[in-house]
């Protein structure tokens, strides 16, 4: 990621350094309106405790990243590829996860009510006390590895990986 890219994530409030107290001032950043995460490769980085509330992060790669306790309602990840992120304890009501790849990441204690999860991989993800009311679970690969339209539209009772073993 390049400075330019770097600061503008500090001023439209994604990224802050630790132990700092206000967002940068770029005026390249005022220029350029903040930063698109659509596509773009946000791997490793920490949005731990951040407000992403209606955040866009649209094909973004975003692998090992770190979501814990964020505030994700509304947030559209569609086609966001986050293989091994830490979603715990993230709030995501009605978000957005369609055709994403989420293989081996963790949900433990997130709030999940009336997530979309159509046509996203989950193989391998820990739901273990989430709250899953209303998810949307179509065309859905499971953590087991099954897909939620031979499951009765649903992933629940296949949120374990070895549940199909």
């Amino acid at each position: 990621m390049n400075r330019i890219s770097m600061i503008c994530l500090i001023v439209v409030g994604m990224l802050m350094p630790l132990g700092a107290t206000h967002a940068a001032t770029d005026m390249t950043c005022d220029r350029l309106g903040g930063i698109s995460t659509h596509g773009k490769n946000l791997s490793g980085l920490s949005f731990r405790r951040m407000n992403l509330v209606q955040r866009e992060f649209v094909a973004a790669r975003l692998i090992e990243a770190d979501f814990s306790h964020a505030r994700l309602d509304r947030a559209e990840l569609s086609g966001a590829f986050l293989v091994g992120s830490k979603l715990f304890g993230a709030k995501a009501r009605t978000a957005s996860f369609s055709r994403a790849c989420l293989d081996g990441s963790d949900f433990r204690k997130a709030d999940l009510r009336r997530v979309d999860f159509s046509g996203a991989s989950l193989i391998g993800a820990n739901f273990t006390g989430a709250r899953l009311d209303n998810v949307v679970w179509s065309n859905t690969v499971c953590p087991d590895s099954t897909n939620s339209d031979d499951n009765g539209g649903t992933c629940q009772g296949h949120l374990r990986a070895n549940e199909a073993i």
